[in-house]
């Protein structure tokens, strides 16, 4: 061999070898070389001249093989690529092996945005869910826990303002607690109750108390009796009074009124009584007048809960709510920056 062809001939095995070296890495992935080179093309070039296309070709094929390692060394970490789905690439060379070159890179923001958006959802609707039946259980708590029969309003009624006080037994099933009690009054035309004494005691007007308290009331004109005297429903709430199964006392007193006038707890004897529960047992209730002694029952509600308590209350379902607030911000910030 002459010395220009010996040159020659370590050319061409130089630049085939580096073609070989790079077809593999190529072709590995996702991209694959547009107009592959063999050996004849390559020797062809050679030949003619066109080395420095050859040149070019190596180095635009090297930086392919460099971005597509970059992407598998990002993928494999679990970092993201780009967020746009697809990166177009155009060389500015207009030469024979220079062609546009289009990279699918990835898909990582709507696939996985809509499944984070998915789980965001189903969170929310989850704690929204359990929100409502917190709700739900709340309002079904304030249930009747006794009942000594509805207001008659012609037979008779009994003092409760001026130094006297009325007392009527009520029986617990089990373990509840005391919310609000309803009560039937007789009132001079024109007069509306504002607040009422009460306690809920172990003996008649007396022995071990388990609650008391002047309530704000709200009163609620029903009819005007056969005498006169406007039939009201009172209605005390709040009391949250926790008692266990037995039978106690419900006082009545102090029923104050704008203009000073008489207030009377409407007696109906326990008639159509529903009892504890509203399974008609004990009832009707004993009563008594703190000044004549035992007299006939009168009409009341007991409201309530069962488990002694463990209902939610507006505060603790407000604080509840406030968590679901900053619960959901924590996923939406987590999930969407």
């Amino acid at each position: 061999m002459t010395t220009n062809t010996l040159k020659l001939y370590r050319a061409t095995q130089t630049l085939f070898r580096a073609f070989h070296y790079l077809q593999p890495r190529m072709s590995g992935g996702t991209l694959a070389p547009p107009q592959p080179m063999n050996a004849e093309a390559l020797a062809g070039c050679i030949l003619h001249g066109c080395m420095s296309r050859v040149v070019r070709e190596l180095r635009l094929r090297r930086e392919r093989c460099e971005i597509n390692d970059w992407r598998q060394v990002r993928m494999s970490a679990g970092a993201p690529t780009y967020d746009h789905n697809e990166v177009t690439m155009k060389t500015q060379s207009t030469e024979l092996y220079a062609q546009p070159i289009a990279i699918q890179l990835p898909t990582i923001g709507r696939k996985d945005k809509a499944t984070m958006k998915s789980q965001l959802r189903f969170a929310a609707l989850s704690l929204m869910m359990l929100l409502c039946l917190m709700l739900s259980a709340a309002r079904a708590s304030a249930d009747t826990l006794y009942d000594n029969g509805p207001i008659n309003g012609n037979a008779d009624a009994w003092q409760i303002n001026f130094g006297y006080t009325v007392s009527d037994t009520f029986a617990l099933g089990k373990a509840a607690q005391i919310k609000a009690i309803t009560a039937g009054a007789w009132e001079f035309p024109g007069d509306t109750v504002s607040t009422l004494g009460w306690s809920i005691t172990s003996a008649e007007n007396g022995g071990t108390v388990y609650g008391s308290g002047i309530a704000n009331v709200t009163d609620t004109f029903l009819s005007v009796n056969e005498y006169g005297y406007n039939i009201d429903q009172l209605s005390l709430s709040g009391l949250n009074v926790n008692l266990d199964a037995g039978t106690y006392w419900l006082n009545l007193s102090n029923a104050s009124t704008p203009s000073g006038d008489p207030v009377y707890w409407d007696e109906n004897s326990g008639i159509h009584c529903g009892g504890q529960d509203g399974d008609e047992g004990p009832c009707p209730s004993l009563a008594s007048e703190s000044a004549l002694g035992t007299i006939p029952g009168e009409a009341f509600t007991i409201e309530g809960g069962s488990g002694g308590g463990n209902t939610p209350e507006p505060s603790s379902l407000a604080l509840f709510g406030s968590g679901v607030v900053g619960i959901g911000g924590l996923l939406r910030r987590r999930f969407f920056g």
